[in-house]
């Protein structure tokens, strides 16, 4: 089932895996979309591995990466978990944020 229109760019539903596929800028205009898609399946489809397919994004904002990072938790409480597929630039950039993270230090 596509979920793709103007109000829902590069956002596509998948039965096999199951999950939802991205494609292009993923920025705040896209998360209600998305939020809601993955809500449906995690509703769904309670304790399952619900699939995120990032391959084919371009880049991120911060705000979509804290919404990943909140549905999986709402995934695990249910027994389930989202599987981020990412992209090699994406991964580098995740893999850069979270050693850029780790030399910060902290507040007093």
């Amino acid at each position: 089932m596509s979920l793709s229109s103007p109000a829902r760019p590069g956002l596509c539903r998948t039965s096999r895996p199951l999950g939802v596929r991205l494609a292009g800028s993923l920025g705040t205009h896209a998360d209600g979309a998305l939020e809601r898609c993955l809500a449906e399946l995690l509703s769904s489809y309670p304790g399952r591995v619900i699939h995120v397919d990032l391959i084919a994004v371009t880049s991120m904002s911060l705000a979509t990466t804290a919404l990943l990072v909140t549905m999986d938790d709402r995934a695990r409480r249910r027994g389930g978990e989202l599987r981020l597929h990412l992209s090699p630039e994406l991964e580098r950039l995740c893999e850069t944020t979270v050693r850029a993270q780790a030399r910060v230090a902290p507040r007093d």
